[in-house]
């Protein structure tokens, strides 16, 4: 209710977007060590989408509930990324000049 009624296109259009950005994620674990950039892209997405969610409640366009409804999965999510490409950074195991 608070962010309007359903919109079938946009539904489509982020259900895509989140695809794709899990197909790369998916593609960098097979050995995130060379293939961290592609988790950095994956990421991005998921990142700019928690990054709105959090805009839109600093601006009162939608209240703290529905912000704590959604953040598992719109925070959670590029945090979880965020975070393994930190401890391989600390660790020294990301590639180099690949």
């Amino acid at each position: 209710v608070a962010t309007g009624p359903p919109n079938q296109h946009f539904i489509r259009d982020i259900g895509l977007a989140y695809i794709g950005s899990g197909l790369i994620l998916l593609y960098a674990t097979a050995n995130p060590i060379r293939r961290w950039r592609a988790a950095i892209v994956g990421g991005l997405w998921l990142a700019l989408h928690g990054a709105l969610h959090i805009y839109e409640v600093a601006e009162g366009i939608c209240g703290p509930a529905t912000f704590w409804a959604d953040a598992p999965a719109v925070i959670g999510q590029p945090t979880l990324v965020i975070a393994a490409l930190a401890i391989l950074g600390a660790r020294g195991r990301i590639a180099r000049g690949i």
